[in-house]
């Protein structure tokens, strides 16, 4: 799990379509008292109550079969220690690797219902004395405010688990997460509607030298000024990640595969005449394009990387197609 994530200000959780739970937060642990190995791998029903596991069997799961999320939903966790915790959560279905999975994002709102009893009580004030209509009003419009400000934390919050989960730290790209639901996406997409598709592996040339010679901050340098030029010099519809270390992905949705090779070498003469702070940088391409053989995204990413390491080893700053290989 990445590191922001794990301490993010919310609780979150993975849960599969069975209701076993695959990944838990540092966060939601210290809540509920558990450790990680204690929880992963548990039925989601431990940390339910009764009510809690009728809501989830009876209400929960069909809305994510039906509509692939849940928004803003009121109920009640136990801790390890059998304390019962109100919380606000968020729960989205995602497709990784051809797996569904739950992303549960959870907010502790213990004051909520004291704000709830405290609006009833001046409901209550207010029906008796009615000469105290305005300042019970006012008290109650504060008390509105209070709620939609923690809804618009809890909403920031969301935002922000979000960012991190799909953001490369160092590029600010997409990560590898991102990139592999946005595959899966573009190729069943591409496959239903027959629309060409083209894959684009990037890997820097003799990396590896410039961090043992230059050391490690030049080195995150030139991956930066890289990420800076390949999502520049990409279109809105292209989705540029970094796949890690020093490789990056392009997806190139509706595009042919002879421009997808052209669209790859305008890329690499970009990053040949870049200004590089120490020394020229280079990259190596390979490109995959969707075909009535392939019929998972797996096998387009080992055509695509087949393609880049006969790139390397016909001496690098090239662009291979797949096609080529045959």
């Amino acid at each position: 799990m990445d590191e922001m994530l794990d301490t993010a200000p919310c609780g979150f959780l993975s849960f599969s379509d069975e209701g076993i739970i695959t990944v838990a937060n540092t966060t939601i642990l210290e809540v509920l008292g558990y450790t990680r190995e204690a929880l992963t791998n548990q039925p989601i029903n431990i940390l339910l109550p009764i009510a809690g596991q009728l809501f989830f069997q009876t209400h929960l799961f069909p809305l994510l079969a039906a509509q692939g999320y849940v928004s803003e939903i009121y109920i009640t966790i136990k801790s390890q220690s059998g304390t019962e915790i109100p919380v606000l959560i968020n729960v989205v279905k995602k497709q990784r690797q051809h797996q569904k999975i739950n992303d549960c994002v959870l907010m502790v709102i213990q004051q909520r219902n004291e704000y709830e009893n405290q609006i009833l009580s001046l409901k209550r004030v207010a029906e008796i004395a009615l000469q105290q209509k305005d300042k019970i009003n006012q008290e109650l419009i504060e008390a509105h405010a209070r709620l939609d400000t923690k809804r618009a934390k809890l909403q920031e919050a969301l935002s922000l688990v979000e960012e991190l989960a799909t953001t490369d730290p160092l590029t600010q790209l997409k990560n590898r997460r991102a990139f592999e639901e946005a595959l899966s996406h573009e190729f069943d997409q591409a496959q239903r509607t027959g629309n060409p598709l083209a894959l684009i592996i990037v890997d820097a040339d003799h990396f590896k030298s410039i961090n043992d010679t230059f050391g490690h901050q030049v080195g995150d340098s030139y991956l930066k000024q890289l990420a800076e030029i390949l999502k520049s010099n990409s279109r809105k519809t292209d989705l540029v990640a970094r796949f890690g270390g020093e490789e990056f992905v392009l997806i190139l949705p509706a595009t042919e595969a002879e421009n997808a090779v052209y669209f790859a070498e305008k890329l690499r003469e970009a990053l040949e005449s870049a200004s590089w702070s120490d020394r020229a940088l280079t990259v190596s391409m390979g490109i995959a394009s969707l075909s009535p053989t392939i019929t998972n995204t797996s096998d387009l990413l080992k055509l695509a990387d087949q393609a880049l390491y006969s790139s390397k080893n016909n001496g690098r700053n090239r662009v291979t197609h797949a096609n080529e290989l045959i």
